[in-house]
């Protein structure tokens, strides 16, 4: 199956809600798309994809981060986009700075990549986040650079555990100090940024369950109903890396250091995308009825080929396989 040759491959229009890139193969060469709501997947040609890891941003725009590099991408008759942004709806690109990515022996690094703001407006910025804990390190530029500059990411405030962007601002969690901040980019005369604290959250408003994690992974999300700040916790197995339930969190602003947060028992006629290469929301009920997605569930990605879905009402986790995989092990899932 293929898509109309009119249209963009990943143009969303049609679709109420985000769809599952899969990218496999030897090189990254097979990509797919995969319809939640009809439970079928489409293989589609996008030559921009090749060879990359795909990130959702916001604003309606791809990270792609180039996996072989500049050697191979400036080679004489070589026309790789190499590392850019691209439009989800109409395949603009705009070219930002290579960036190396290490390769494990099992595995290669990615990112969650964010942007401050649409790219194509002034002063935009964007930031990679690398899913590797051993990788302490985070990679800022402005549009327009030449390299992306490198930063610790322990800062004094903590340590940065989660990080999103949309409605312009830019939003970080430091998990191991229960503090929210917004993320102040400016320039001068290099690029550079401040902590804006937001919200500090109490130890035990967070750990009120008897069952004490291993780890969590934490997410932030815009709600889609409200936009309100989401806190998400994923709680991993102890000595196992997946998922043994999902704790939400609404971020209250501007109450002090008293009731910061309110733990969400249901999101109601809404629905979670999360991943390790970005998360998103939307709402399952348009006018016409359901749009064929759960209510009151966590769509997720994690470390396998599999897509799994959360109930948050009776906390039981579905598996899905969204579509046959190359026989190689290299692979990568990424909303959009």
């Amino acid at each position: 199956m293929s898509e109309s040759p009119h249209r963009f491959p990943l143009d969303p229009a049609g679709h109420h809600h985000p769809r599952l890139l899969v990218s496999h193969g030897e090189n990254l060469e097979t990509h797919a798309l995969y319809d939640l709501s009809k439970d079928a997947y489409v293989n589609i040609d996008v030559p921009e994809l090749a060879s990359k890891q795909a990130a959702l941003a916001s604003y309606g725009w791809l990270v792609l981060i180039d996996f072989e590099g500049e050697a191979r991408r400036d080679a004489p008759g070589h026309h790789d986009c190499g590392c850019c942004l691209l439009n989800i709806a109409s395949g603009e690109r705009i070219r930002i700075p290579h960036n190396p990515i290490r390769d494990y022996e099992y595995t290669y690094e990615s990112y969650q990549c964010i942007l401050s703001g649409p790219p194509t407006e002034p002063d935009c910025y964007l930031m990679l986040f690398p899913t590797q804990l051993d990788n302490k390190r985070l990679y800022f530029c402005q549009m327009g650079d030449d390299f992306f500059m490198p930063v610790d990411r322990d800062f004094g405030d903590g340590t940065l555990s989660a990080v999103s962007g949309f409605g312009g601002k830019t939003y970080v969690w430091m998990g191991n100090t229960g503090r929210l901040f917004e993320l102040v980019f400016y320039v001068d005369p290099m690029l550079d940024f401040d902590f804006v604290p937001l919200v500090s959250v109490a130890e035990e408003e967070l750990s009120t369950w008897p069952l004490k994690p291993s780890t969590t992974k934490d997410f932030i999300v815009e709600s889609a109903v409200d936009g309100e700040i989401l806190l998400v916790q994923a709680v991993l197995r102890m000595y196992y890396n997946d998922v043994a339930y999902f704790r939400v969190f609404r971020i209250i602003m501007g109450k002090g250091k008293e009731y910061c947060v309110e733990e969400l028992t249901s999101i109601g006629d809404s629905a979670l995308f999360l991943g390790m290469h970005g998360s998103t929301a939307c709402c399952c009920v348009g006018d016409d009825g359901s749009l064929g997605v759960r209510r009151n569930s966590i769509y997720f990605y994690w470390v396998d080929q599999n897509l799994y879905i959360y109930d948050l009402e009776d906390r039981s986790t579905t598996p899905i396989r969204p579509c046959p995989v190359k026989g190689s092990s290299m692979f990568f899932l990424s909303w959009v």
